[in-house]
């Protein structure tokens, strides 16, 4: 059976026809007896239109603006109004017509029965007044209380084929509802209130009873209902015939309980404070010490455990915190090696995740010293918790190639020391003495036997010692110690003249010249191309003139070269 409401009419919505204008689709419905309907609405307590201040009585719908079509039979002629179908009649299938209407019998006891007809085309009459539909019949009579009334017929073989209703007065005048909006109703898209949910949970928002409403959620999706699993806020538009309407829900998604920072085994600093924070849905919390607050302190090591209860479920999390503190690092005394000794150096700092930086490039925990130049190693030893360092001295102690020079020009008269206070250990010199120097007496062969107070060697040597006449004096020394304090830090012979042609060449251990200097006022402080060289011996060629003409003086000899901390 085919139903002729808003869903079978292919024109039906008649609240967009102008007022006292025709119905659109339909043509001008022409010839008598029939004549145009009029279009009226409600809008703020009052009918409009043409005809619509005639009629007194509210509609039965409740919308911001109802729309309704006055029939009227007056004079002779009837105002009828027609709808296109869309799909023609069928000859022995029931159609059921369902119409809300009113009389227009205001202050009077007259009633409304229009008559149905129906027709191939959008005029019922021609020209001349032939009727070209079929009558159907008449709506049952109604007074003046709105009325929905169900009009069933079977179309017969005349009417099949006929695509267009006619609804037409037969006596007095009326007004018909629209479809439509009889259908739609006041369209309410209320959403309802906020809604929580666990992880998991779903959500179906909408009514399948909006189906039709022209919707748009703000998900993309069209139809009535849409499911919701993740937090989001939802807005939900449409509208129908009767009115727009919108909605919006706070959808929230409640994840699991949890401890900030997710950490299940850690490390803390000595007096550092670990926070932890429970994060969830209403939790309660219980920390082991009892307390129930979101926040809990950590500043010892230890296990501890926390139940977190929220509106879902329950979480029994657990910690293991160790306590970490700044590497305290002891590399040993300053200490002497003998030539060929190693000696391994030891860092290692029993923490967690250390890091090592030597100065010698290293990033190990241990290294082994070997080499024959003392020299200070350092190590910095880093972990989370700071920085910790230390040295240690480590002096070779190698037999020197030379204690004294070969030969020794002293001048006549002035009294000459030979010195070997520069190598540390006992002494015994061709007299007996254990002195560290020996005042020379005569001319002649002195030598010295040194042994090495660190037990690495004993070395025996000689020399001769002659006598000149000078004219300019000349005193060098036989020792320095470049640590700025002031006293004693450079190299320079000193003369009781000006000499002519001076040039002084410093050479290493291995006979290469590695400085020279060509002015009797310059210094040798040590350094070379900006690098200090280490302590050692280090050996000197002195080239000069007592005069302009005088006879070329060369000077053998050595020079030590100390690094002492200043104190």
């Amino acid at each position: 059976m085919t139903k002729l409401v808003a869903q079978g009419i292919a024109d039906p919505c008649f609240y967009s026809l102008p007022i006292a204008q025709n119905f659109p689709a339909s043509g001008d419905i022409t010839g008598a007896p029939l004549g145009t309907a009029d279009g009226i609405k409600y809008q703020n307590g009052t009918w409009e239109g043409t005809s619509g201040t005639g009629v007194s009585i509210a509609p039965p719908i409740e919308c911001d603006v109802v729309n309704a079509v006055f029939l009227r039979n007056s004079a002779g002629e009837a105002q009828g109004v027609g709808f296109r179908l869309n799909g023609a009649l069928a000859a022995g299938n029931q159609v059921s017509l369902e119409c809300t209407y009113i009389s227009h019998g205001t202050g009077s006891a007259a009633t409304f029965s229009p008559a149905v007809y129906s027709a191939f085309g959008s005029e019922l009459y021609t020209p001349e007044g032939t009727i070209q539909g079929t009558f159907i019949g008449n709506l049952p009579a109604v007074g003046n209380a709105w009325t929905t009334n169900t009009y069933n017929f079977t179309p017969f073989g005349a009417q099949n084929g006929h695509q267009w209703i006619f609804i037409i007065p037969q006596t007095s005048s009326g007004v018909l509802m629209n479809f439509c909006q009889m259908s739609a109703g006041e369209l309410d898209l209320d959403l309802g209130p906020d809604i929580e949910l666990c992880e998991g949970e779903s959500v179906t928002l909408g009514n399948n009873a909006w189906a039709g409403a022209g919707l748009t959620w703000s998900t993309g999706a069209t139809s009535p209902t849409i499911n919701v699993s993740t937090s989001s806020y939802v807005i939900l538009t449409g509208s129908n015939d009767c009115n727009s309407s919108s909605g919006n829900v706070q959808v929230t998604v409640y994840e699991p309980p949890f401890i900030f920072p997710d950490v299940s085994d850690t490390t803390i600093c000595a007096g550092e404070v670990l926070e932890l924070s429970t994060i969830g849905f209403n939790t309660i919390n219980t920390w082991p010490d009892g307390s129930i607050d979101s926040l809990f302190q950590i500043t010892e090591p230890g296990i501890y455990q926390v139940s977190i209860t929220d509106n879902c479920t329950t979480l029994i999390d657990e910690i293991t915190v160790d306590l970490d503190d700044i590497p305290v690092i002891e590399l040993g005394p300053d200490t002497a090696l003998c030539q060929g000794e190693t000696l391994v150096l030891d860092a290692t700092a029993d923490f967690e995740q250390v890091e090592y930086a030597w100065n010698t490039g290293a990033t190990t925990p241990n290294i082994t010293v070997s080499g024959d130049e003392s020299a200070t190693y350092s190590v910095l030893v880093s972990n989370q918790c700071g920085l910790g360092q230390d040295s240690r001295y480590v002096e070779y102690s190698l037999e020197p190639l030379e204690v004294l020079a070969g030969e020794y020009e002293i001048c006549f008269g002035i009294p000459f020391l030979l010195d070997v206070s520069r190598f540390e250990g006992t002494y015994e010199w061709q007299n007996g003495s254990t002195a560290a120097t020996f005042q020379v007496p005569n001319i002649g062969p002195y030598w010295v036997t040194i042994e090495d107070d660190d037990d690495c060697w004993t070395v025996t040597d000689t020399t001769w010692v002659r006598e000149i006449i000078c004219s300019c004096p000349l005193f060098i020394p036989n020792s320095f110690s470049p640590n700025n304090d002031g006293l004693n830090d450079v190299f320079l012979p000193v003369f009781d003249c000006d000499p002519f042609d001076y040039r002084l060449d410093i050479y290493d251990r291995w006979g290469r010249i590695i400085d020279s200097l060509e002015k009797p006022e310059e210094t040798w402080n040590g350094i070379v191309d900006g690098e200090a060289l280490p302590a050692g011996i280090y050996h000197y060629h002195l080239f000069y003139r007592e005069d302009f003409k005088g006879q070329p003086i060369n000077k053998f000899g050595h020079i030590s070269l100390m690094r002492r901390d200043r104190n």
